[in-house]
């Protein structure tokens, strides 16, 4: 009513429960995502608060902020997205949404895995830049590469759960994150009691390990059926392995550097942008669109 104010209506319009009907079991559904959503991502803070002493659960935050920065990186892109996937949706062009999924995932796969890479070659020296201490980041940086690399398949998918949205499915990635929650609990509280914040850590990738598993063949047993296969093996796959094998092997070479911090940090860099060409280069999409945009071939994509 201030709204109309504003704008001169004299005359108000009746409210249009129709209109709302029409949406809220799709709202009703995000509204459980999204509760679903914080249960999990701060459950193990809540749990380990009660299991680890002062000292242990501080050094577990500390490295759930540097691994954080990765969703610097998948939240922008899956609000970018969404909206597409949307769109192909309603336009019902299933071949140009299955084609933009399965690039969109290579995209992102190319850009986190490296990104994650890093991290787990160069915590401890990200982490004595940061701080300045050398004891906090030898302790901390165990930690950092448990989670990053729980964290970086957690962002994978967030791919899939763009697509369930994109179709209006809110039951499938509540079903999930409720699965999700369940083996939590009793995962993270064993592996603390045995590990300490390590095993809170190791928790965290043993379930997002199970979370692309399940909810890959979740969401591909009801959406864009028969790509599950080649979604997980090449769009995901492909560059988790390149990013696998350069890191290994920039990890051996960077071990028999003599470099301080920040020669090293430079060096990771260089790693990641290194692993994120080389799969680039592999996908013949994407080999095209970055070679058409230095005006060296014409794309049609």
């Amino acid at each position: 009513m201030a709204a109309w104010q504003v704008m001169g209506v004299e005359q108000f319009q009746r409210f249009d429960w129709s209109a709302l009907k029409k949406v809220w079991r799709f709202s009703a559904g995000m509204s459980l995502i999204a509760l679903s959503g914080i249960i999990l991502s701060q459950l193990d803070k809540v749990i380990l608060s009660k299991l680890l002493g002062l000292e242990e659960f501080g050094k577990y935050m500390l490295a759930t902020v540097v691994v954080s920065g990765l969703y610097a990186v998948v939240t922008p892109f899956f609000n970018v997205i969404y909206p597409r996937f949307s769109a192909m949706v309603a336009s019902g062009n299933t071949l140009q949404l299955e084609e933009a999924y399965r690039l969109s995932t290579r995209v992102l796969a190319i850009v986190l895995f490296p990104l994650a890479m890093f991290l787990v070659l160069f915590a401890e020296e990200l982490l004595t830049a940061w701080t300045g201490n050398v004891g906090i980041a030898e302790s901390v940086a165990p930690l950092v590469k448990l989670l990053v690399v729980g964290s970086a398949l957690h962002g994978i998918m967030y791919m899939p759960y763009a697509l369930q949205l994109a179709y209006g499915e809110t039951r499938l990635p509540i079903f999930i994150t409720l699965i999700l929650i369940i083996l939590l609990v009793p995962l993270i509280v064993l592996l603390t009691l045995t590990r300490g914040a390590q095993g809170a850590a190791m928790a965290w990738l043993a379930l997002h390990v199970v979370y692309l598993i399940i909810g890959t063949w979740l969401t591909h047993r009801h959406l864009l059926k028969g790509i599950a296969f080649a979604w997980f093996f090449q769009d995901v796959g492909i560059p988790f392995i390149v990013t696998a094998i350069v890191g290994l092997l920039g990890g051996l070479w960077s071990q028999a550097m003599v470099h301080s911090v920040y020669g090293k940090l430079i060096f990771g860099i260089f790693l990641a942008f290194t692993a994120a060409m080389v799969a680039t280069a592999l996908s013949s999409k994407l080999r095209l669109i970055v070679l058409s945009k230095f005006g060296w071939v014409k794309s049609s994509v």
